[in-house]
């Protein structure tokens, strides 16, 4: 009988020690790493989207240039293809030099001093010469630039992949931010969870503590 109780009271100081719930089998949820500073992009999954009558879904917060794409260019909110959610982004262009750009945008207020990774998730059909580009444009008060930054890629990607660019110090006298999504030449390419100040998920995994085993012999 004493030899039972002592292996009891050594389950219980075990599971006091650890913290875990007194409830077999019972798993603690996962808890995050460390937390990361907040995407400075506003809609970056493209979810949300208001219908233009003349170019079909268009993502709200983030605006084309051209604004009025011409017969060769396609822009919009495209449903078929997504790497999380339900939507992506879309440029098009058929017949254009490969020095032409299309591009989706959106600028933000940024704060200086902070380090800031960008990048995002992307797939590309390109023409021989193409390039999918993601840049980051810093502007000054005065709207002045101050800092570009961009990663790309030239190859056809049939599935998603991630582009991410090396983190950046935002100088002092920060401004604006600008994230641009660009297709520079002829070719097809989407863009997904694009970020400027916070790395994915992937790049930030969980860690889940494991529960030992709950009986304990002498």
């Amino acid at each position: 009988m004493g030899g039972r109780r002592l292996a009891t009271t050594v389950v219980v100081v075990l599971l006091l020690l650890t913290g875990l719930p007194l409830v077999p089998g019972l798993v603690p949820e996962a808890s995050a790493q460390d937390e990361t500073p907040d995407n400075l992009m506003i809609n970056p999954g493209f979810e949300r989207a208001y219908d233009e009558p003349t170019f079909g879904p268009r993502p709200i917060y983030w605006h084309p240039e051209p604004q009025w794409p011409p017969d060769d260019t396609e822009m919009f909110q495209d449903g078929r293809y997504h790497h999380n959610g339900s939507n992506s982004i879309m440029i098009s262009m058929v017949g254009v030099s490969p020095d032409e750009e299309a591009r989706w945008y959106q600028s933000q207020n940024a704060e200086g001093g902070a380090t800031v990774p960008f990048g995002g998730w992307v797939r590309a059909d390109l023409e021989e010469g193409s390039r999918l580009v993601l840049r980051v444009i810093v502007n000054d008060d005065s709207r002045r630039m101050i800092d570009s930054r961009e990663v790309s890629l030239e190859d056809d990607q049939p599935l998603w992949v991630e582009l991410r660019g090396e983190p950046f110090v935002l100088a002092n006298d920060t401004a604006r931010i600008r994230m641009e999504c660009v297709l520079l030449g002829p070719g097809t390419v989407w863009f997904d969870d694009v970020y400027v100040g916070i790395p994915t998920d992937m790049s930030n995994p969980p860690f889940v503590v494991s529960v030992p085993p709950l009986e304990a012999t002498l």
